[in-house]
Parts: C-alpha cells; structure tokens; sequence
C-alpha cells in the first residue's frame, strides 16, 4: 500500500471533519448519560486505600494512586471514568484520522463502529484496571499508528505521553507486561518489529523482567504493603496439580485436606473458591492468620516442587483453565455473575429475572460465538499468521501495525495459560477482543482487492470451525444461567 503523508497545505478532508464530531458527540453524550461510571468490589477497595492513603498489592497500587490524585478534582469516580472514556475515544479518533489521511475512508468509520461495541462501550462505563490497560495501551499504539503511517517523527512531549501510557498500562495489571510489551519494542524499537523472531524474544525478555521488577517497584515507589497477591495462583495450581495427579501430598502439612474436600473445592473455573468469605475459605484463613502473624508462609518451593514433580498434572490443569479463561468448550453463560457465585458458594440463585422473552432475546443477540475470548484469540492467532513478515510481501506500515496489535492480543491471552486464576469476564480479555478487531479492520484496509489468497481461506475456514466448536459447545454442555 502506498504510504500518504499529510500535507499541511491541503483542505482537510469532510470525512475527517465528520469523524471528529461524530465522536466528541459520542464522548458528551457518554459523560452525561453514564457519569461517573460504575464500581466494583475491586475499583471499591482501590478507592478505599486512594482515601485512607495506606495501599496494598493485591491489586495493582498504581491505580489507587492515580485515584488519589484524582481526588483532587471529585470525591467520586467521576475523574476516572473521564479518564478512561477520553483515551478510549482519542485512541479511537486517532486512528481512524490516521486512515482518513491514508486513502480510507470507508474502513476509518469502520474503526469508529468497532468503537462502538456494545459490549466495549459498556466495559468502558466500568472504573476497572482491565479498562485502564486497554484504554492506556489503545491510544499509545494510535499515537505510535498516525505517525508511522504518516512517516512523521514523535514530538517530545508525546514521547513522553506514549511512554505513561505504556507505562500504567503495563502496571495496572499482574499481567499488563503481556500485551504491553509488543507494544514497548513497536514504540522504541521499530526495526526489531519486521524481524518476528527477534520480537518474540524482545517480548520475553521485558516480560520475565517486569514480571520480576514489578513486586518491588510496587514496594519502593507506590509504598505498597504485601498482602502475597501470588497465593491465589500457588493455592489455584497446587489444587489443581492434586486434583489431577490424584497425590495429596503435593499440598504439604500446611494446605492438606481430604480428597472429598479437594473436589468439592477445586474447580478448573477460578480459584475464588478458597477466597474468603467462600466455600472453602479455611484456605484463605490460615494463609491470612500467617500473614498477621508476620510470618507468611512461603508456599512457592511448595508450589514449584508440585509442577517438577507432576508437569503433565500441572499442563491439564492449565489448560483445563485456560479453556475456561477463554470461555471455548464451556457451557453458555459460564462466566455469569450469578453462576460464578453458585460455584464460589455453593448456593443456589433465582434465575427467573433473567427467563423473561425480551431478556433472553436480547441476550442472545449480544451473547454470541463471535464475541468470545476464545474467538478473538483465534483471530488475533491468525491475524498474527498473515501479517507475519514476508519477503514476497511488502511491509507497509499498516501491516506492521497489524502485526504489532495481534501478537500484543496474542501474548496478552496466553499469559492467563500461566498465571490466570480468573473466569472467563469479557472485562479481562478486553484488550485481546479490541485490538483483534481493530487488526482485523486494518488487515481489510491494508489487503489488496485480489481475491482471497489459499493461505487466507484457511484461516477464513479455521475461524469457521472455532465459531462452529463454540457454538455446539454452548448447545451440548448446555445454559448455566437458564438451566442451571
């Protein structure tokens, strides 16, 4: 594709115009319609230590400073929920600008509808950290996106921009480094993104080292105490590796229980299960009276013991979750509210709110194959396939973008095959789902108007199947929430 660069001297394009208004109207109507957004349990605790000014590391403390400095403005969320719908929307704005300029008009509104998801609309309502990583990560890749189609160079001061961005997006969350680091070497590293296999090693090296550095930047420089965030990970895979090895000895002295208790705790869906206040919340009792104590038991050679003694236990157990992190080969309505706290609780719920003719049809228009976690992985896997750097292929800035964006939502989802602990809410697979369709619209951009290439319609036809599998799974395994 032939790269346009914008001359200053030329009219601006009416679509350009259009577009900008469109979405500042979107913006005010998004603020006076949804201010000043909505919590959770999570985005609660983190106001919370914002307030008292004491914070922990069970969640990522950056956020609950930025809150507090955002306190300054409102004692509400209000200031937070500005925050992530402006970015969200500049990062939106930016990017379909930058297409305007380069010839295409047509895929530039395409990247507004994509916007304008319902279901990405509404997770933007929500002061959540998944949202502060999507939003802060979606508009340093626009910013990175305008000037490299543009062949323009980064002024300082949006140097400086991209590199907050990037850098809250990565510490927002235990696992923000898996989509921000694509994102990192894309940003400060160009030339290393036409060269995958340097990438994916770039990618690997910013990975284990945040990874490493982040426990004690949370420490040293958000003052964070230690509430030992890494206990629901140890406990969700020592449970787990003696569930599926059947060898009870892997929980040591300190976390053993019967084999009839191990199975009516465990549950390949989250570890939430041994959270306080749940089922078996004895586990998370004794690993807390440790901690208050001061003397924290250290369950990680624990841990690491298990996986070396029992791999294959440990990979079916990982896999068994990732399948449910991603929402695949699980029954309908698995990730609800109400059905992970039947789970978690082990009681019953009242589903007839939800049997009503007019809730099941629009719910079953919103909740489709097509928006899964586990479809977006598999197009943003084959996204990653056709924009990977060719010789016989020219590399346009545009394809590097793609590239960029489906191995940054390809990593990002692969981090929960390690360390989730989670179900499978859209809010932790935001990322992945947004920048796969934005990949997706750039690839059509980008793509010539020959037709499908062999290489294309095998992926064309292994996203079919995916569609297909996820949507038999939903009928075989049956509705959670309706049948339960």
């Amino acid at each position: 594709m032939q790269q346009v660069s914008i001359n200053p001297s030329k009219k601006i394009p009416k679509t350009a115009i259009s577009i900008a208004i469109t979405i500042i109207v979107i913006f005010m109507a998004m603020i006076l319609r949804h201010y000043p957004g909505w919590t959770n349990p999570d985005s609660i605790d983190q106001y919370n230590q914002a307030t008292t000014g004491i914070y922990y590391d069970w969640h990522p403390p950056i956020m609950a400073h930025l809150w507090a400095l955002f306190r300054t403005f409102s004692i509400t969320s209000g200031p937070f929920y500005v925050f992530h719908i402006f970015f969200y929307w500049l990062g939106i704005c930016i990017i379909a600008l930058a297409l305007v300029f380069t010839g295409h008009r047509r895929t530039a509104w395409a990247i507004v509808a994509v916007g304008l998801s319902p279901a990405f609309v509404i997770l933007t309502f929500e002061i959540l950290s998944d949202t502060g990583l999507t939003v802060s990560f979606l508009s340093a890749f626009a910013i990175l996106f305008w000037h490299r189609v543009n062949r323009k160079k980064l002024h300082l001061s949006l140097i400086l921009l991209v590199v907050v961005l990037i850098m809250y997006g990565v510490l927002v969350r235990a696992n923000g480094v898996f989509a921000g680091a694509p994102i990192i070497i894309y940003a400060f590293f160009p030339k290393v993104t036409f060269r995958p296999i340097q990438l994916i090693f770039g990618c690997v090296v910013i990975i284990v080292s945040t990874l490493a550095l982040t426990p004690l930047i949370n420490r040293d420089v958000f003052h964070a105490h230690p509430s030992y965030p890494i206990y629901s990970l140890e406990v969700f895979d020592l449970a787990g590796i003696a569930a599926h090895s059947h060898d009870l000895s892997v929980l040591g002295s300190d976390l053993a229980m019967p084999e009839q208790q191990l199975h009516k705790c465990y549950t390949p869906v989250f570890w939430d299960t041994f959270n306080k206040g749940e089922k078996c919340s004895f586990i998370w009792d004794l690993l807390d009276s440790h901690v208050k104590a001061g003397a924290p038991l250290d369950l990680t050679n624990l841990w690491l013991k298990a996986i070396a003694r029992h791999p294959l236990a440990y990979m079916e157990h990982r896999t068994s979750h990732f399948n449910q992190e991603l929402g695949f080969i699980v029954p309908r309505h698995q990730a609800e509210w109400h059905v992970l706290l039947k789970l978690s609780r082990g009681k019953d719920f009242d589903a007839s709110p939800f049997r009503s003719t007019t809730w099941k049809i629009w719910d079953y228009v919103k909740e489709n194959p097509f928006f899964t976690p586990a479809f977006s992985f598999v197009l943003s896997s084959l996204l990653l396939f056709l924009s990977w750097p060719r010789k016989a292929i020219p590399n346009t800035a545009i394809r590097n973008a793609i590239f960029c964006l489906a191995i940054s939502g390809v990593t990002y989802s692969l981090g929960y095959l390690f360390i989730g602990v989670g179900s499978s809410v859209l809010r932790y697979h935001f990322w992945t789902m947004l920048s796969a369709l934005i990949a997706l619209t750039l690839y059509l951009a980008d793509r010539s108007s020959s037709p499908l290439r062999r290489s294309e319609l095998a992926c064309l036809c292994i996203l079919g199947i995916a569609a297909i599998s996820i949507f038999l799974a939903q009928i075989i395994l049956g509705d959670a929430l309706y049948f339960p």
